[in-house]
């Protein structure tokens, strides 16, 4: 992981999510599973958290002899249970593991939802929101992190009216930058 993306980790909330019962495993992980070329490994595990926020997860995994790992979202199956998957390419020895956190934009977007279909969005929502994509762009640097900038802008400004204002909340442009 880059140093700008385990600082914008650390910023998202990542320490917060507690991973267990990870499958499939032998004997807590001391032993390797076993599986042929081209077939399907499915991984699952427990992510957990304190608290209400919205969390995500992914899998990493990548054959020894690469440098670069794999990552796929993780999609959740309930009761605090997630799923991702990978096909084994050719023989020789794997390895995955899993990364959780709390996701702070999507928690913001799920209150602030909860909000307007109770007619209470107040102008501090547009200002934590803006506060939250703000903290990406700066994260992601000036050629990324341009469009995020442009709803910050977007995000504060009162001139705006406030229902538009709403839009990029829930914008999947402005959700794309956020899942890396």
């Amino acid at each position: 992981m880059k140093k700008k993306e385990a600082h914008l980790s650390a910023v998202l909330g990542r320490n917060r999510v507690i991973i267990e019962r990870v499958k499939p495993e032998i004997d807590d992980g001391r032993y390797p599973i076993k599986r042929a070329p081209e077939e399907k490994v499915v991984v699952e595990a427990d992510l957990l958290h304190e608290g209400h926020d919205e969390i995500r997860g992914r899998l990493l995994y990548k054959k020894s002899s690469a440098k670069q790992w794999s990552q796929m979202p993780l999609k959740p199956l309930g009761n605090d249970r997630w799923q991702g998957e990978f096909f084994v390419g050719g023989a020789g020895r794997y390895f995955y593991t899993i990364q959780g956190w709390v996701d702070a934009f999507l928690t913001w977007r799920r209150d602030l939802q909860k909000r307007v279909m109770a007619n209470q969005v107040m102008e501090i929502d547009f200002k934590i929101g803006a506060e939250l994509v703000g903290q990406a762009a700066r994260h992601l640097g000036l050629k990324k992190g341009r469009q995020l900038i442009e709803w910050v802008d977007f995000l504060i400004d009162d001139n705006v009216e406030p229902v538009e204002r709403l839009r990029p909340a829930f914008s999947s442009e402005l959700r794309k930058p956020w899942i890396s």
